[in-house]
């Protein structure tokens, strides 16, 4: 159970030819490089590995990979991954306090940037993503100290959302 190359972890990088966390499968079979858009990306074969890695991760680890990835996104044309992993990475931030390496301000970045998600949404007509996103915002708009109009903004969306859905309870 030797990796062929560099391989991700949950105990991060490991160079060639060293043991790797996992005893099986090894990383060889877990994950494979991709093409790289900015220097090496990864994905796993399976969720399964893919989510036990991360549980491995400590909460303060994800909110700064989390801000990283949402860092790397920035001139991308993803809106909706950018806007979700600045959102996970304010949501652990809010539930742990300040991490490093996670910018101070990241809570109101992931507010601002999931209204942009959440109304592009609604006009796609991506009816429950808007309202996930939306919710997500209201969420985490209570500890960023968002400007009403913005809050009025995402309920706005949000129930337009509900409406269209015929959705009369959310």
């Amino acid at each position: 159970s030797f990796c062929r190359s560099t391989c991700v972890c949950a105990c991060g990088p490991r160079p060639r030819k060293r043991r790797c966390g996992f005893s099986r499968p090894t990383c060889a079979t877990c994950c494979s490089p991709r093409p790289p858009v900015r220097g090496r990306r990864w994905e796993f074969h399976s969720e399964s590995v893919r989510d036990a890695t991360y549980q491995k991760l400590t909460k303060a680890v994800r909110a700064h990979r989390h801000a990283g990835v949402a860092r790397a996104l920035a001139g991308a044309t993803q809106h909706d991954d950018r806007a979700h992993h600045t959102a996970t990475a304010a949501e652990l931030v809010q539930e742990l306090g300040s991490v490093e390496g996670v910018p101070a301000d990241i809570g109101a970045q992931a507010v601002d940037l999931l209204v942009v998600a959440a109304e592009r949404a609604l006009e796609a007509g991506s009816l429950r993503t808007a309202v996930r996103h939306a919710s997500r915002a209201i969420d985490l708009a209570q500890d960023a100290s968002t400007d009403p109009l913005v809050l009025g903004r995402l309920r706005l969306v949000r129930a337009t959302a509900y409406t269209e859905q015929r959705n009369f309870t959310g």
